[in-house]
């Protein structure tokens, strides 16, 4: 006779009585309607949310609920930004140290220029004054982690300029290597050295009878960068002083200013010390007066 009052609770299954109205086992209301308390309409009393006119039977419930999800969702969101930015900050650490332990100098850097200094005196021993025109300095070519580069320098008072390549090694180190570069038949130093040569030759009365020498229509037979003598030739139309004259023969004699214009074949070359260039005349010949 009491099982006949029983009845299964339609949430949990749990055997509850008959006339139950809430299930003792999982809380919830057995089907009862009741008034909605914001439209007064019939709803169950189980409803969380009223079917007409859509509010919240317990709104403080899931006010509650709701502040529970946003937590949980703003914490996640939290310790997502976190792990990212500890994530970002590593790799830009990561990425400046590996920029700063892999770079290399420009030509122009101070620091390196210095260290070629030191390269010269201690491997030129006859070098006690070196000055670089910094800004003169170059690139060539990139090369394994350096650079091959090219400058104008000043040794012990003479113009020249110089190739030096540098890699890096470790952390603040560099191996340096340089030498002096030989100027072309066409180089102004070059062609100044040549005309002080005519200038000094006895050949056709030329010494002492020259106002001025200018060469023209340069020609160079090898162009090896490596090379330690370049092969020229050239044009040189010589001036000679008033009141003097070349003797190109016995009866060439003329008060005036006159010109001649020669072939010179010549050489640029280093002199011993390896820095300084000298510039040889091989010959000068086939000189014949300019028409006025």
């Amino acid at each position: 006779m009491e099982e006949n009052n029983k009845k299964k609770c339609p949430f949990c299954g749990a055997e509850i009585n008959e006339q139950a109205k809430k299930c003792r086992f999982c809380g919830n209301w057995i089907d009862e309607e009741i008034s909605c308390p914001y439209c007064a309409e019939k709803i169950k009393a189980s409803a969380k949310k009223c079917r007409f006119c859509g509010e919240w039977i317990n709104k403080e419930e899931n006010h509650n609920v709701y502040n529970s999800f946003l937590s949980n969702l703003l914490n996640k969101i939290k310790n997502k930004w976190l792990i990212l930015s500890f994530i970002l900050v590593i790799t830009l650490l990561v990425s400046f140290g590996a920029i700063f332990v892999t770079y290399v100098p420009s030509c122009k850097n101070s620091g390196i220029q210095a260290r070629l200094k030191d390269y010269i005196i201690t491997n030129y021993h006859d070098i006690s004054d070196v000055m670089f025109e910094k800004e003169s300095a170059h690139k060539i070519k990139r090369i394994e982690k350096g650079y091959s580069c090219l400058i104008n320098a000043t040794i012990n008072e003479t113009p020249t300029q110089i190739e030096y390549n540098y890699k890096k090694i470790s952390f603040n180190e560099f191996d340096i290597n340089a030498k002096f570069v030989l100027p072309n038949c066409f180089d102004s130093s070059v062609k100044s050295l040549l005309s002080d040569l005519i200038k000094d030759t006895d050949l056709y009365g030329i010494k002492n009878n020259t106002l001025d020498v200018i060469t023209q229509y340069e020609k160079q037979e090898n162009y090896d960068k490596d090379a330690v003598s370049y092969t020229c030739s050239a044009d040189a139309i010589l001036t000679s002083k008033p009141g003097k004259a070349y003797l190109l023969s016995i009866w060439d004699y003329d008060k005036a200013t006159r010109k001649i214009k020669c072939k010179v074949t010549y050489k640029s070359f280093f002199c011993k010390n390896g820095y300084t260039t000298c510039v040889g005349l091989s010959d000068l010949y086939a000189c014949e007066y300019e028409e006025n």
